[in-house]
């Protein structure tokens, strides 16, 4: 069983590249930016989705058709939840400002890309 309280970004962006699903068309980057607790970029990462493959790599992508993703509280436990709860973590998270975006159905493609749950996620990482 995962170790949710030691996982770290690179350890959840690699279990991506094992719950991205295959049954879709196209080329999907995402930028994520993480904050600290000041309002202070920390770090950031961009997610390069095609079927059946992630790349992801540190900084952003510089690619113009990027989605924004900002964590701006919760770091990658913030992420485990968008992987583990989906739509309806975002939408919260949304609401209570932990997550931000500039392209709302750009992000939603998110959700559509990977296999959520947390067995799915439990079962990626190890």
């Amino acid at each position: 069983m995962a170790d949710w309280e030691k996982l770290t970004m690179p350890q959840m962006l690699d279990s991506l590249k094992k719950t991205v699903k295959s049954d879709f068309e196209g080329r999907y980057v995402f930028d994520v930016v993480m904050f600290d607790d000041d309002g202070n970029e920390i770090e950031s990462f961009h997610v390069i989705v095609e079927p059946g493959k992630v790349a992801w790599g540190k900084g952003l992508s510089g690619e113009d058709d990027a989605v924004p993703m900002h964590i701006k509280r919760g770091g990658v436990m913030t992420l485990k939840a968008l992987q583990v709860d989906g739509l309806q973590a975002a939408i919260s998270f949304m609401f209570d400002g932990s997550i931000y975006t500039t392209n709302i159905k750009g992000a939603e493609k998110w959700f559509e890309l990977f296999e959520l749950g947390e067995d799915a996620l439990a079962k990626a990482l190890s």
